[in-house]
């Protein structure tokens, strides 16, 4: 099964995961370099399994800082933001699946811990579907390894 299958948005959800991930495509794009060079060795690197914009891990990783700092205050909602990484990791560009990732590891302890068995649950199901679609030795890493504080302090946002 697939990860928008494992993790519907609740209807409430949809035009803000929508506009959320739109504001991460569009950073991508005017990022993404204007020769195509780079994404075509990063999709032949891929074995041609997956399409990308080009963006280099730094680069890559700074808008990602970017927009977790922008939208902190959103990201608390635990459905909202299961929602937002099943619907990231359903875009066809590579970075998606790889911010999906980061947001899974960044925010773990607030998606396993310290809510309800359900909430529980719809996150495990969440990293499940990702498991079983689009899964690639570059993301089961970071799924089954949740990593520490100090690889994901580019995702923490100061207090």
């Amino acid at each position: 099964h697939g990860s928008a299958e494992a993790s519907a948005p609740a209807k409430e959800h949809v035009p803000k995961v929508k506009e959320l991930v739109y504001d991460f495509r569009q950073a991508c794009v005017s990022a993404a370099p204007v020769e195509g060079g780079v994404a075509q060795g990063m999709e032949a690197y891929m074995r041609n399994q997956f399409k990308f914009f080009g963006l280099k891990a730094p680069l890559r990783k700074q808008l990602q800082l970017l927009f977790v700092q922008d939208h902190a205050d959103e990201l608390q909602d635990r459905a909202l933001l299961l929602a937002l990484c099943s619907a990231l990791w359903d875009e066809k560009e590579r970075e998606f699946q790889y911010f999906s990732v980061d947001l899974l590891r960044r925010y773990r302890e607030e998606l396993l811990g310290g809510g309800t068995p359900a909430e529980f649950w719809a996150a495990m199901r969440c990293v499940e579907g990702f498991i079983s679609s689009k899964s690639w030795w570059d993301t089961v890493d970071g799924l089954a390894y949740p990593g520490t504080p100090s690889t994901l302090a580019y995702l923490s946002v100061p207090s």
